[in-house]
């Protein structure tokens, strides 16, 4: 999966990026972090992200997802900053 994120002026370090899968039909929600793969160039604040998800259901059940990232601070599944692309 490959995503394009813009994030201003939002260090790259302060996010995770995820492809998010809800859970359903005996599986459950699967969440794979992106690898961040540099700023798009020429664009001020844009970045590339990639990553693989699991085969075992279609791309279409993922959605990508920006998480706010800290090593101290812990985000519940359900944090309103959380922004989920539609």
């Amino acid at each position: 999966m490959r995503v394009q994120v813009h994030l201003d002026e939002v260090p790259v370090e302060w996010v995770r990026v995820e492809a998010y899968a809800e859970g359903g039909e005996g599986r459950p929600p699967v969440a794979v972090a992106l690898e961040h793969r540099g700023a798009m160039p020429g664009t001020v604040g844009e970045h590339r992200f990639e990553g693989t998800v699991p085969a075992d259901r279609p791309v279409e059940h993922y959605t990508p997802r920006i998480v706010p990232h800290h090593p101290e601070a812990a985000v519940p599944l359900e944090c309103a900053r959380i922004l989920w692309l539609r």
